[in-house]
């Protein structure tokens, strides 16, 4: 018998999906999702998920989604476009 068939059947057999919510995000939510993110003061991830830009993503995203657990807590956030983000391209001769 092969073990990681045995674990993912442990986990999916724990997951309860009847306990999560998933819902267009709300800006009242800015707050809960910048904590799932560990932000130092001087960290990368500030040019991300610092209170401005979240609120302006749930804002202006194509489709931003929040998933809450039993008690309401925001434990995932996704944000879509309905573009691909392309950088400049420099063509070279």
């Amino acid at each position: 018998m092969d073990p990681n068939i045995s674990n993912q059947q442990e986990i999916e057999d724990q997951f309860d999906d009847s306990g999560i919510i998933l819902r267009r995000a709300d800006p009242d939510d800015t707050d809960q999702i910048i904590n799932l993110v560990e932000i130092g003061k001087d960290d990368v991830y500030n040019r991300v998920y610092s209170y401005p830009r979240i609120l302006k993503l749930i804002e202006s995203a194509f489709l931003a989604i929040t998933v809450l657990d039993r008690e309401g807590n925001v434990v995932a956030f996704a944000a879509f476009e309905d573009y691909p983000q392309v950088s400049n391209i420099i063509e070279s001769d």
